[in-house]
């Protein structure tokens, strides 16, 4: 079997829960023996990086890469927009990223594309459709320029499914390209039939016990492990503040994801708090479990699937 993701939405972005699900399902489906390739753009769910900052994450996951840079013509004048292709192998699953220079300089939305660039991204998805000929197409988001995505892999051939993992969706005609839409929970495929009456197919997400699991626990910190609000930054800075005044010698880990430690600190008395200490976003959650004896998960948003964390021990 041939999967091919297909999304603007970067399948390597470490703040999005979406992407992380998708990366271990296509990894997982890779040592079953299929062959999956990706290609995504650069749409981030956290903080907007830059393109360097990406190739730099890149580095920090061992993952080595190719990258090619060109530059393409406005419609609407003689501007040309610069981007750079990206090529890597993601254990195993052969993953192309578009990253248009302009997509970046705001740091606001990597939506805001030029329509030139937005063909440019189109056109790199045709090609891998017709080149790699999937079986199945799977894909998620509503970005403008991968909803073509279905309606070419359908033209090959390819069965199109939809992943979808947050709650968010309202309107149903948005998965019509779709043969398809995977949920992580019984909880969402109930939502989602009694919200717009869509039948889904509930799918948990992988979880990787070699990236998961840890042998050994210092069991020194309380961890929050991404520092949104709606992931409930707020009530944790709370206890953060409580614990300094009752118990200082609890020290209290925050793991970056969506938000940066940066932003945290913008945070007035955040900096301030000495139990509080910062672990950067990592692609391994035993590297955070190891040193964790309480996980906090004050989340004020709905969630579709919650994994909890273990260790062999």
């Amino acid at each position: 079997m041939k999967v091919l993701f297909g999304s603007y939405h970067n399948i390597s972005d470490l703040g999005s829960g979406a992407a992380i699900s998708a990366r271990s399902l296509l990894r997982e489906l890779v040592q079953r023996g299929a062959e999956a390739a990706t290609v995504s753009g650069a749409f981030f769910d956290g903080d907007v990086p830059s393109c360097a900052v990406f190739l730099q994450s890149l580095r920090r996951q061992g993952i080595r890469h190719d990258v090619k840079r060109g530059t393409i013509k406005r419609n609407e004048g003689q501007k040309l927009d610069s981007f750079q292709v990206v090529h890597y192998n993601d254990d195993g699953v052969d993953s192309t990223a578009f990253l248009p220079e302009e997509a970046f300089a705001s740091q606001q939305s990597a939506y805001d594309i030029s329509l030139a660039s937005s063909k440019a991204f189109h056109r790199l998805l045709y090609d891998k459709i017709a080149e790699f000929s999937p079986d199945v197409f799977l894909s998620y988001g509503g970005y403008r320029t991968a909803l073509n995505g279905p309606r070419i892999a359908r033209r090959f051939g390819a069965t199109t499914v939809f992943y979808l993992c947050n709650h968010s969706y309202r309107r149903k005609e948005l998965f019509n390209e779709y043969d398809a839409c995977v949920v992580p929970s019984e909880h969402t495929r109930k939502h989602y039939r009694d919200l717009i009456g869509l039948d889904a197919l509930v799918l948990p997400p992988i979880i990787d016990e070699a990236r998961t699991l840890t042998d050994s626990n210092t069991r020194e910190f309380v961890t929050l492990i991404n520092l949104s609000r709606e992931k409930g930054l707020f009530f944790f800075l709370g206890i953060a503040r409580e614990l300094e005044k009752r118990r200082p010698e609890i020290p209290l880990l925050v793991v970056e994801s969506r938000t940066s430690a940066l932003e945290l600190l913008k945070i007035p008395g955040a900096s301030a708090l000495s139990n509080l200490h910062v672990m950067k976003t990592t692609t391994r959650p035993s590297e955070i479990y190891a040193r964790t004896r309480i996980t906090l998960v004050p989340s004020l948003c709905e969630e579709t699937f919650g994994a909890s964390p273990s260790s062999r021990r």
